[in-house]
């Protein structure tokens, strides 16, 4: 099994996740952990097996060969109309990069396009590498305090922005997507250092679009089977954000980032 890869989702017809009609892979495992995640199924590198409200048991993961993944996502080639294409996703996908290098070159060869949605929290000569692989490119934004950056989701943020400016000065497209999630990263100070980043970077041609999404708690069952098992992991109830709240934010991107769209993504 330690060459095969481990997905919890295999998502089709996927609108929000890169240009056109996409199928959507979630990788398990990620190299931080947001107190507000709401995949937290592939926080853990290692397939969990729990029981649902009915006692049944069930897994949270399940490894594919680069053949067997790619002959399923190659059945949805006929949605994507030379714009669509397949968005991996985690979970840190890159984690497992160099395992799936070989379903990206079948992938490649089939002339479906390809994108990674990353937070940018992962080793800097793995993200090199990936850059001729990928097509797109999804960054979350999350906290852009050093200290918050690591004691809230454990990331390092001098790798982040190292990976950043590898991005940048490539020729790939560039979706930035900010969770904004009351109580972690909608205070006054982070939002300032997100829209002066933004600032900075939302005039560079690669950059195409700016996504607010608002924090949730649709997985709050998912908490519930996970915190008895391997990640003993703890749910945070997220406080709600207001509409207004959501749109003054939107606003204040706009009035600094003049070149680049930017819009409230509802999932």
């Amino acid at each position: 099994m330690k060459d095969n890869l481990l997905i919890t989702n295999i998502q089709r017809f996927c609108l929000n996740d890169g240009p056109g009609i996409r199928t959507t892979c979630f990788f398990k495992g990620c190299s931080i952990k947001c107190p507000w995640c709401c995949n937290p199924e592939n926080i853990s590198q290692l397939r969990e097996e729990y029981f649902n409200d009915n006692r049944d048991c069930e897994v949270f993961g399940k490894y594919y060969t680069n053949t067997e993944l790619y002959g399923i996502l190659l059945k949805d080639k006929v949605f994507y109309n030379n714009v669509g294409g397949v968005t991996f996703s985690g979970g840190e996908a890159l984690l497992q990069f160099y395992k799936f290098k070989p379903l990206l070159d079948l992938l490649k060869k089939s002339n479906i396009n390809t994108c990674l949605e990353t937070s940018l929290f992962v080793d800097n000569s793995i993200f090199v590498d990936s850059i001729i692989y990928f097509d797109y490119y999804i960054v979350d934004i999350k906290i852009l305090d050093k200290n918050n950056c690591n004691n809230l989701i454990g990331g390092n943020l001098d790798l982040f922005y190292t990976n950043l400016d590898v991005l940048l000065n490539s020729n790939k497209n560039i979706w930035i997507r900010i969770p904004v999630i009351k109580g972690y990263t909608d205070d006054y100070v982070n939002k300032n250092n997100i829209v002066s980043l933004l600032k900075n970077i939302s005039s560079r041609k690669n950059v195409v679009s700016i996504e607010l999404i608002k924090g949730h708690n649709l997985a709050k069952s998912k908490y519930k089977f996970l915190s008895t098992k391997i990640q003993n992991i703890v749910y945070h109830e997220l406080e709600d954000l207001s509409d207004e709240e959501l749109h003054c934010y939107k606003q204040l991107i706009e009035n600094e980032c003049k070149d680049v769209m930017v819009r409230i993504l509802k999932l």
